[in-house]
């Protein structure tokens, strides 16, 4: 049965205070956070960290660690891709915090709000074992926890959207191929471009164009692991011509992502 699972445990002493990449995955992802000062931001969703919190994100989710101090920076992460496995014993349903909800919404669990958890031993546990299939006996029962406090997480959630970033980010994850100039958002959400990209860099972490830009790399790249071919994915993504759409797509993956057929 194929299925990828990777950990790893991490402690920087001396961490640099600003944003790191901005990056997504193409498996999904479980972030706990163990020491340090830093928020998380993820499609326009600001999340202040505190010790013993999860992170979850999926495949294609837009995310980057804000370091707010040099404090030592400790977290632990597992990378992991078991759907067909799940899908084959009837239990999809346990990757529905991660796929079913909004994009950046529902990412953070705090330790505060779920005293009775098991996350940092499960996690730990995962991260020393020596075999995926170990890794695997872990991340299920993890990933059953995670699930029963997710109902519980929708509805403590205040009802309705108060940040106006992340309104445009599902403005543009909507239509990646429409036009997404700074003057075409700026007039339909009308603020000024500075102040949109002021937003913009407090909220996701980078700027509006960079933001479209990756978010249409990142769907490009699904759409040719999936097969379609280059000269169809770059227009359905946003690119005007092909050759832009190439520069770009292998100075943000370098070779090793670039499909042959683009080479």
């Amino acid at each position: 049965m194929n299925y990828v699972i990777t950990s790893a445990q991490m402690k920087t002493e001396h961490p640099e205070v600003g944003n790191a990449v901005m990056h997504s995955h193409d498996a999904y992802e479980i972030y706990l956070f163990q020491d340090g000062k830093t928020d998380y931001l993820v499609e326009g969703n600001k999340y202040r960290l505190r010790k013993g919190d999860i992170m979850l994100m999926r495949r294609g989710e837009l995310h980057i660690n804000s370091i707010r101090s040099d404090a030592t920076y400790k977290r632990s992460y597992i990378n992991f891709d078991i759907t067909s496995l799940l899908a084959e014993t009837g239990n999809l349903s346990l990757l529905d915090m991660f796929d079913n909800r909004p994009l950046g919404e529902f990412n953070h669990y705090r330790a505060k709000d779920f005293p009775e958890n098991h996350w940092q031993e499960y996690l730990h546990t995962i991260c020393n074992a020596k075999t995926k299939e170990e890794k695997l006996c872990f991340l299920l029962p993890l990933l059953s926890e995670l699930s029963k406090c997710f109902p519980l997480l929708q509805s403590n959630a205040a009802s309705g959207s108060t940040n106006p970033v992340m309104d445009i980010c599902k403005y543009i994850n909507s239509d990646l191929a429409a036009d997404l100039s700074l003057e075409q958002l700026s007039a339909r959400f009308y603020l000024s471009k500075t102040h949109l990209n002021r937003l913009f860099k407090a909220n996701v972490g980078t700027t509006v164009g960079q933001y479209i830009k990756l978010k249409r790399l990142f769907k490009a790249k699904e759409l040719l692991q999936q097969g379609m071919p280059p000269t169809e994915t770059y227009s359905l993504c946003g690119f005007r011509d092909y050759t832009t759409f190439f520069r770009a797509f292998k100075k943000e993956f370098n070779k090793e992502g670039v499909p042959k057929v683009m080479n």
